[in-house]
């Protein structure tokens, strides 16, 4: 700690956003806040199935990425909390387990699909956001949830 009181050196401050991102290829444009596949082309699609297997949500909240290329040009959250599109006949609530599904949402997880299926999560539920707006750089949050992303 500095004479001031402050974390200087070893630690940032403020930092904007609040996920570390992957850039990747797709095949059509996917906004932000979708659960995305890839077959073995390697480019994303939306899911389309409960409890399919995923690459990850494509984030407009990161503050860190790599590898973006004029290929790869979609962000996909890999790690910290990112806002999801969730299924909207289901009310969320913070420690809820979530899978991907059809249209990219994301579903509630039961207790037997969190034990039969562990590698199917796509995250938890961390805040069911109040605010329209997020960010210094007025992000819109257009209904979506925060997951901590797994």
């Amino acid at each position: 700690m500095s004479p001031d009181g402050g974390w200087h050196a070893n630690s940032v401050w403020g930092a904007v956003y609040n996920d570390y991102a992957e850039f990747r290829s797709q095949n059509e444009e996917i906004k932000p806040g979708y659960v995305t596949y890839c077959d073995d082309d390697g480019k994303l699609k939306i899911t389309t199935e409960r409890l399919q297997k995923f690459e990850g949500v494509v984030s407009d909240t990161f503050g860190f990425s790599i590898g973006k290329t004029d290929e790869n040009k979609t962000p996909l959250a890999v790690s910290g909390r990112v806002l999801v599109y969730g299924n909207p006949e289901e009310h969320f609530h913070s420690g809820d387990c979530v899978c991907a599904g059809p249209n990219g949402f994301v579903y509630k997880m039961t207790r037997e699909e969190i034990i039969e299926f562990p590698d199917r999560i796509v995250g938890i539920v961390s805040e069911v956001p109040t605010y329209e707006i997020w960010g210094t750089s007025n992000i819109k949050v257009d209904g979506r949830v925060w997951i901590k992303v797994r």
